[in-house]
C-alpha cells in the first residue's frame, strides 16, 4: 500500500524547475536581443552584414566559457548567415540556446559554479525581477485607487 507521501507529487520542486526553465530561456532570448542590436549597429556603421555579424558575436560577459559562445557564433551564424534578417533572429537565439546548454554542460563536467551564480546572469534576473515588482506595484497601486 503506498503512503500518502508516495502518492503526492513533488510539486515544489516542479514549480522551482520550471522557473528555473523560464529564466534559462529568457536569459536566452536577452543575450540574444543583445546581440541583434549589435549586429544591425554595426551593419549601419560598417554597410557590411557578414563582418558586422561576425563582430557581434563578442561573449565578454561569458567568462572562461566565451570561447564556447564565440565558436558557436561563428559556426551556427556566421557561417550559416541566412538571406534574411526575419530568419536570423531565430538562427541567433538557436545558437545562443546551443552556447547556454554547453556552458551549463560544460560547468557541470568542470565543476564550476551553476550559471544562476554567474554575475551576469544575476544581473539579468535582478533587473527582470524588478521590472516585474515595478510593474505590479503599479497595478496595486491602480486597484487601490479605483472608486
Amino acid at each position: 500500500m503506498a503512503t500518502d507521501r508516495q502518492e503526492r507529487p513533488k510539486r515544489g520542486r516542479s514549480k522551482a524547475k520550471e522557473f528555473l526553465d523560464a529564466a534559462h530561456e529568457a536569459f536566452v532570448r536577452d543575450v540574444a536581443l543583445e546581440r541583434w542590436r549589435d549586429y544591425e549597429a554595426l551593419r549601419e556603421t560598417l554597410g557590411d552584414p557578414r563582418r558586422a555579424l561576425a563582430e557581434a558575436g563578442v561573449f565578454l560577459g561569458r567568462g572562461a566559457y566565451r570561447t564556447l559562445w564565440e565558436r558557436l557564433w561563428r559556426e551556427q551564424v556566421v557561417e550559416a548567415m541566412p538571406p534574411l534578417d526575419a530568419v536570423l533572429f531565430g538562427v541567433i537565439e538557436n545558437a545562443l540556446g546551443a552556447g547556454f546548454h554547453a556552458e551549463l554542460e560544460a560547468r557541470r563536467a568542470g565543476g564550476d559554479r551553476p550559471i544562476e551564480e554567474d554575475p551576469e546572469y544575476k544581473a539579468f534576473i535582478h533587473r527582470a525581477l524588478s521590472k516585474l515588482f515595478t510593474e505590479a506595484a503599479g497595478e496595486i497601486e491602480r486597484f487601490e485607487a479605483s472608486p
